[in-house]
């Protein structure tokens, strides 16, 4: 649709109402917007009746989504941040929090960190299981706990046939946002590395059986 917002294309991953409904108004004047849904966490408003007669389409949903495309994506596996190149703004944001430190200024590389840590929050799946539950999917530590599926049809154990990748990217990530890094065959951390980040939290680091760093 043509309108004085032809030209500008916008990603909406916003649930409910307002959200949806600023979205449709933008693309009623033009904008290309592509909304995002989790196949895990579907909205709401999708279970709303009244419902499009012959179908299980909610009419407030379908009007909301007028003017859209749609992708649906997981965003905790590696291909859908790869998609959206999630992890590349991820790692943008402690690069820069480390180059901020290089050049002395302590606030503004925190600053980047806290926020590469909320990205990294918002796609990791650490907030969906305990350390209690990390060792009941039977598969080995790098691939615990992004490639397990869950939801309908997905309980229980995972294996070779459900691995995604997206653990093993998640932990490179949470090694930068920590200041863990390897050079020339050897683990070094940053001066930051002692230091709490929100929820995440170096405890221990041990490289060939040599402990680098104890937190007790």
């Amino acid at each position: 649709m043509s309108g004085p917002l032809e030209g500008l294309k916008i990603l909406d991953f916003t649930t409910l109402l307002p959200g949806p409904y600023a979205t449709m108004t933008l693309a009623d004047m033009g904008a290309d917007v592509l909304r995002i849904i989790s196949g895990a966490r579907p909205d709401m408003v999708a279970f709303f009746p009244p419902f499009v007669p012959g179908t299980d389409l909610s009419a407030i949903y379908a009007y909301l989504g007028r003017g859209k495309r749609c992708m649906t994506l997981n965003l905790k596996a590696s291909e859908g941040q790869a998609i959206l190149l999630v992890d590349k703004h991820l790692d943008a944001l402690t690069k820069l929090g480390d180059l901020a430190a290089e050049r002395g200024d302590a606030n503004l590389s925190a600053e980047l960190r806290a926020r590469a840590l909320d990205v990294w929050l918002k796609i990791s799946p650490i907030e969906e299981y305990t350390p209690e539950r990390l060792d009941t999917y039977g598969l080995p530590p790098h691939q615990q706990p992004a490639d397990v599926y869950f939801g309908d049809g997905y309980s229980g154990r995972g294996g070779w046939s459900w691995y995604t990748g997206a653990a093993a990217r998640m932990l490179t990530a949470a090694h930068g946002i920590l200041g863990v890094c390897a050079k020339d065959g050897e683990i070094v951390l940053a001066e930051h590395a002692a230091q709490p980040k929100g929820r995440l939290r170096l405890r221990r680091v041990v490289h060939n059986g040599r402990t680098i760093f104890d937190r007790d």
